[in-house]
């Protein structure tokens, strides 16, 4: 198959399933909207934890029953989809929940509805209604739609491991098949299209009011006890197919190929290697991409929210297989080249590729502040009374050290299992886990493997569980 057949395939795909993924992020958004507080902290967590596991297992887990037991491409081609549709509406439903107020309301539209005169023209009733329909109502979906698309069209692993069509799989064995560099980033220019004419949005949708918390459905109807059943029921589903049964694989074989594993003084230190070259890039690029994510925030409102999305999200967006390409470019340059074979292009792949998600999670963050709250502890801080400044500790630490601490370890999850940009820009004895897994992952299922997938999915179990009570923390 050509490349072009590759990313229009992907394309036609990634369209397919954001139509049919839309509509059940608008019922499951309803749904969590229209729950007690309680009950939402409930369903959050639950449509969250689905999305950090990583895709490179999934795929492992269902590389070898997918090659042996379907072997008709269509029903190859049905089985990835429905993977990946449970994978990305749990995407689509976070965003479309913490996605940016829009600035008009159901009312607002439908007020402008009505001032329309009667003798209107048709076409020109449709114009209007439809660009008040998309800068009110429909606002939070597209970008949810914009979300689901860059998702959906930038998949590699799953991909890969299932063996189907995908045009990052294409252009990814052609690199590391010999196609030269120069022949890979004109193959680049038809996806960077797409992916930009999508970033488009992302300005537009940022530039009135962004990061102002906002609630237009504070009336909506409870939904029915059949619907929330159905909800529940899908994710059961999604938790099922995506978490449980590789977990419940890995942790079959884990112990026995452990042994095994333990006994090999090669592989064992191979691993090893790669998993603490993993986690030492998850460390300095997450924290590095905390940090300017934070500063570009303070300058958002002085640069313009249109100039600071461009700025800020542009190159990211790309996905990780292009923003290598690129950098490879860069650093082959005459300029750059002694700087080729450290560890540098990595590092910069990984912050611009970590940028937009970073920037995401901070925006979250800012939305849901309490400023009031803030300000009250800083006054009780500077208290002389020394029990009192402890307490505004724990206030300032329950109201922002916790979340600026789950926003770290995220970033360096993401980044610790990230495969593409480690693969092309690693320096040579540098490799790490993900990546080892993913070569010897193509060799078939045994064992050792299983057992290297658990102990590189174990660091950050652990990590997560030594963190778990200072997260929990409360004020006092």
């Amino acid at each position: 198959m050509t490349f072009t057949a590759a990313w229009l395939c992907t394309l036609l795909r990634s369209l397919i399933l954001m139509a049919l993924a839309l509509p059940c992020c608008g019922g499951l958004v309803r749904w969590i909207r229209t729950s007690s507080p309680r009950i939402r902290n409930w369903q959050l967590g639950i449509l969250i934890l689905p999305i950090l596991f990583p895709m490179l297992l999934t795929g492992y887990a269902y590389s070898q029953m997918t090659r042996l037991l379907i072997t008709d491409w269509w029903l190859r081609e049905i089985w990835f989809d429905l993977l990946l549709l449970l994978r990305v509406i749990p995407i689509g439903t976070l965003l479309w929940y913490y996605s940016p107020p829009s600035p008009l309301s159901r009312e607002a539209w439908y007020a402008r509805a009505m001032a329309l005169h009667p003798n209107e023209p048709r076409w020109q009733r449709i114009r209007i209604l439809s660009w008040y329909w998309l800068q009110g109502p429909a606002r939070a979906g597209l970008f949810a739609a914009s979300g689901l698309f860059l998702v959906l069209f930038s998949e590699f692993e799953l991909a890969s491991l299932l063996a189907t069509t995908s045009w990052t799989v294409w252009l990814f064995d052609a690199q590391a098949g010999g196609l030269p560099l120069h022949e890979s980033l004109k193959c680049c220019i038809a996806p960077a299209s797409c992916t930009w004419l999508v970033c488009g949005i992302l300005p537009w949708m940022f530039a009135a009011n962004p990061l102002r918390s906002a609630d237009h459905s504070a009336n909506l109807k409870p939904v029915s006890t059949v619907f929330s059943l159905a909800c529940w029921t899908f994710l059961a589903l999604v938790w099922g197919l995506l978490v449980v049964y590789p977990c419940l694989l890995i942790g079959r074989d884990t112990l026995p190929g452990a042994m095994a594993l333990f006994a090999n003084s090669v592989q064992f230190r191979g691993l090893a290697q790669g998993i603490l070259v993993a986690a030492g890039n998850a460390l300095i690029a997450g924290v590095i991409t905390d940090l300017l994510a934070n500063w570009l925030l303070s300058r958002a409102r002085r640069w313009g929210w249109i100039r600071f999305t461009i700025l800020a999200s542009g190159f990211g967006l790309c996905g990780s297989l292009m923003i290598s390409l690129l950098l490879v470019a860069l650093f082959q340059s005459i300029w750059l080249r002694p700087l080729y074979d450290t560890p540098l292009p990595l590092l910069a792949g990984l912050i611009l590729w970590l940028l937009p998600r970073a920037i995401l999670l901070q925006g979250m963050l800012q939305s849901i502040r309490s400023p009031i709250a803030e300000h009250a502890a800083r006054l009780l801080s500077v208290a002389n009374d020394p029990h009192r400044q402890q307490t505004a500790r724990d206030i300032l630490w329950h109201i922002q050290g916790r979340n600026a601490l789950a926003v770290r370890l995220l970033l360096c999850h993401w980044v610790y299992w990230e495969l593409t940009l480690p693969d092309i820009l690693t320096p040579a004895g540098l490799v790490t886990a993900p990546v080892r897994l993913y070569i010897d992952m193509h060799f078939g299922r045994n064992a050792v493997l299983t057992a290297k997938a658990g102990l590189t999915l174990a660091v950050p179990l652990l990590l997560v569980a030594i963190s778990w009570p200072w997260l929990k923390k409360s004020a006092a």
